[in-house]
């Protein structure tokens, strides 16, 4: 071989490529690079080693400067790839990374390579685990392991994770790899590194297996724990001369290999898998050991994808969507988007990938009302913010929660799920005894269902508390008969009305006769408008007449007093105080869909209504 071809083989160029990184409803409750290196050099870094047919999006096509995700959406272009030059065979045998002898290491002042007992049986491997998610944490075996090297060695440079980079698929991006430091031109360093490397790989990778290893690149050279029989050629735009590069599998990474717990693997950690194809899969979660599908559906929409650290005008139309406000809403993917994407793909029970991608960009489309609204209730305070909220269900039976500002107004709405079209929605505050409001619910069938709050807008997965409800219009009155839980009002298809007190842990007692001749009667929850500590009511009669009943605090009421009229054309939600001077207010919708809040100022007494939304 000439001296051309034997410098090559040790000193010649890697190339690895990176392959592209592309990437439910009843009602559903919503359901420059350290160290100076070239180790973070992009998409050609470990294509050789990762090449796989199933690619991630590539960055986000721009889709002509639409600012919102209902524009005509424009599915991510890869960006061009050169073919991996040894994506699925061996390359080129090289010689093997052997370390100095003994002699060389005392001179070089190498210390002896680690040792500790350790079980006979080695881990067993599941092979190569390609990197599906960004989800740049650094993990703790991989932590580990640089402890261990750089403390027994005394070569402290290193970095591990990274931020994603849409085309590249490096294990840097999930946590599980190692970049540490060090100069092949330099004799010590270069003596370092193949005495570690050789310790590593020697008997087949017996200790690199202990280790959850899965490759090793340094010095133009590459090798594989699932094909240890050599060192093969690696050519590439970084030769690896400046730092070994480790890769980890999700055991090791996750630091349940022998070499740490003494316990040989014995079913590996699978790691974390595609619910869309070509999309990023969800972050790592914990270990599961069964294979990944070998199929998955097409993503739910063709919308661009963005990774964390990217800047666009859409990304404020998601930072929008998702909650944010004033200066937050810059356009740029920093940690306050991250944060809050992270919190509503897992409200919404989508893949939690910490991507803006398809299956999010779909629901940020969806969580947009659309009204005209089916149903607006009136609830004391589903956020437990201490104000009021509205609850709403749109015209196409999606559930949204409008958090009170208190001051008749509201914030940003908060969307929770779908399926509501068929339900028949009411918030009677806290029914089950724990501080918090809650929702009910009359399904189609006539079944009653409690949907307990959170306190953080949202509802816990539901409870069936009664059935035969078809036909009752039904009224949260709060506590009507004074024993300190909330109750129900209901009236039947005989206009007869009912009391079904409850029993402050999600059920009822017996229910009570409180009335009859209810027929064309709307009926509404009033609270304390006389301040006397009782619940009181109001209904409003066919012609347009108010009427204001006085709670006796025993389930009954006093006779009713006329307090106004004109009250046509309006849908009402009541019993709760939406500007906190602790009395029961009105929101009206009128024809045109416009809002109006109505402060209370006394028994059936409001003050001149203010405009307070419009497009309901």
């Amino acid at each position: 071989m000439s001296a051309t071809a034997s410098s090559r083989r040790t000193v010649g160029l890697v190339v690895v490529t990176c392959a592209l990184l592309t990437l439910s409803p009843g009602p559903a409750l919503a359901a420059a690079p350290e160290p100076v290196d070239t180790a973070g050099t992009d998409a050609a870094e470990h294509a050789a080693a990762e090449a796989e047919a199933t690619d991630l999006p590539a960055a986000a096509a721009d889709p002509d400067g639409a600012s919102e995700p209902t524009a005509a959406p424009v599915p991510p272009v890869p960006d061009p790839q050169p073919e991996p030059e040894d994506a699925q065979t061996p390359g080129e045998i090289v010689a093997d990374v052997e370390a100095p002898d003994a002699g060389q290491l005392a001179m070089l002042r190498v210390p002896a390579a680690p040792t500790k007992a350790l079980p006979s049986i080695l881990d067993r491997h599941p092979g190569m685990q390609y990197t599906v998610s960004c989800d740049p944490v650094n993990r703790p075996g991989v932590v580990a392991f640089a402890g261990l090297l750089t403390t027994h060695y005394g070569k402290t440079r290193h970095h591990m994770s990274r931020a994603c980079k849409a085309g590249d698929r490096s294990q840097h991006y999930d946590g599980r790899a190692l970049d540490w430091t060090l100069n092949a031109y330099d004799a010590g360093d270069k003596a370092i590194g193949d005495s570690v490397n050789a310790w590593l790989t020697a008997n087949n990778g017996a200790i690199a297996k202990r280790f959850g290893l899965m490759y090793i690149i340094w010095n133009r050279k590459i090798w594989y724990v699932h094909r240890p029989g050599a060192w093969e050629a690696y050519s590439g735009p970084s030769p690896h001369t400046d730092h070994i590069h480790f890769s980890f599998t999700w055991d090791g990474a996750m630091k349940r290999t022998s070499w740490w717990t003494s316990v040989p693997v014995a079913t590996p950690d699978q790691g974390t898998c595609r619910v869309y194809t070509g999309q990023y899969a969800p972050r790592y979660s914990g270990r599961r050991t069964s294979p990944c599908p070998t199929t998955s559906p097409a993503p739910p929409s063709p919308y661009p994808v963005y990774l964390p650290g990217a800047v666009h005008s859409n990304i404020a139309t998601a930072q929008a969507s998702l909650g944010l406000t004033g200066p937050a809403v810059d356009g740029v993917f920093g940690s306050a988007t991250l944060s809050a994407l992270l919190a509503h793909q897992r409200r919404l029970g989508l893949p939690v990938t910490g991507v803006l991608d398809n299956a999010t960009w779909l629901s940020l489309d969806a969580v947009k009302p659309k009204p005209p609204f089916a149903q607006i209730v009136a609830s004391r305070d589903v956020t437990a913010d201490g104000r009021a909220d509205v609850v709403a269900v749109d015209s196409v039976g999606r559930l949204h929660v409008y958090p009170g500002a208190g001051n008749g107004g509201f914030s940003r709405v908060r969307p929770f799920g779908l399926g509501w079209r068929d339900m028949q929605v009411h918030a009677p505050g806290d029914w089950d005894g724990d501080k918090v409001s809650d929702l009910v619910a009359v399904d189609a069938s006539g079944v009653l269902w409690l949907y307990p709050g959170d306190g953080r807008g949202g509802f816990g997965g539901r409870e069936r508390i009664g059935h035969g409800w078809t036909g009752f219009r039904i009224v949260p009155a709060g506590d009507v008969d004074g024993n300190g839980t909330a109750d129900l009002l209901a009236i039947d298809a005989a206009q007869r009305l009912w009391l079904y007190p409850g029993d402050g842990r999600g059920g009822f007692g017996a229910r009570r006769a409180a009335g009859h001749g209810w027929g064309g009667f709307d009926l509404y929850a009033a609270g304390d408008m006389n301040r006397d500590g009782r619940a009181d009511i109001l209904s409003i009669d066919g012609a347009g007449v108010l009427w204001y009943y006085a709670g006796r605090g025993n389930g009954a009421f006093s006779q009713r007093v006329r307090a106004g009229h004109g009250w046509t054309g309006f849908t009402f939600a009541s019993g709760a105080d939406f500007n906190g001077d602790r009395l029961n207010d009105l929101l009206g919708r009128d024809g045109r869909g416009r809002l109006w809040f109505y402060s209370a100022r006394g028994p059936a007494r409001f003050a001149a209504k203010v405009q307070v939304g419009a497009g309901w």
